[in-house]
């Protein structure tokens, strides 16, 4: 049987300058909306979680990761992630690309 993986790329009219922070609570009222939430998803920029509260777990390349307060999960371009259903953890997630590596002194101004 194939399991057919949505491409997630990063969306550069909502962060510009290739990054983006999300408090997870309104990011995943937001994914619910979507068809694909819950399924697996192969991402083209880097991820962080950073979990402030709750417990949960989240999968990347099919593996399985708990989560709970204090932790941080790192998942990079290429990789596949899947979110469990009804997330019931809290905290932050910062999204970016390779790019943001790569800006020039002086584009860092208007960050």
């Amino acid at each position: 049987m194939k399991t057919d993986i949505k491409n997630i790329r990063f969306d550069r009219t909502k962060a510009p300058y290739d990054c983006e922070i999300l408090e997870l609570d309104s990011f995943f009222k937001r994914l619910t909306s979507f068809s694909y939430f819950g399924k697996a998803e192969r991402i083209h920029f880097f991820i962080v979680f950073m979990i402030t509260g709750g417990k949960g777990r989240h999968f990347v390349d099919f593996k399985e990761y708990a989560l709970q307060k204090g932790d941080l999960l790192f998942i990079a371009p290429g990789q596949i992630q899947q979110y469990e259903n009804n997330p019931q953890y809290k905290g932050y997630m910062l999204i970016f690309t390779e790019d943001f590596f790569r800006k020039q002194p002086k584009e860092l101004a208007f960050l």
